[in-house]
């Protein structure tokens, strides 16, 4: 048995074995690395979709069918109307001739 080979299993590795170090130009490249494949990303999707809607296949649209819906009886609206117009007029005429009361006093 070598024990050099048992010595190098059990001796200390390497303070920095995991390259884990400050090293500005590796990180600044690694995060602009990061920012261009995010922007080649965006742009690719962007073109692709711009070249769908101009041949009209981006957006779908699906034409509703037309519901025929009950709606408010006139009779019914012109009785309210009149209604809301007697009471106009009948505030108009108070506000106009003010009703005289005795004072009490």
């Amino acid at each position: 048995m070598n024990i050099d080979l048992i010595k190098n299993i059990f001796s200390r590795r390497e303070k920095d074995a995991f390259k884990i170090s400050l090293n500005p130009w590796r990180d600044w490249f690694i995060v602009i690395a990061f920012f261009v494949a995010g922007l080649i990303l965006v742009i690719v999707y962007m073109a692709t979709f711009f070249l769908k809607v101009n041949d009209d296949n981006a957006i779908f649209v699906i034409e509703k069918q037309e519901q025929s819906t009950e709606t408010i009886n006139r009779r019914t609206m012109l009785n309210i109307l009149n209604e809301y117009q007697q009471k106009e007029d009948r505030f108009e005429e108070l506000k106009n001739n003010k009703p005289k009361f005795i004072d009490p006093s």
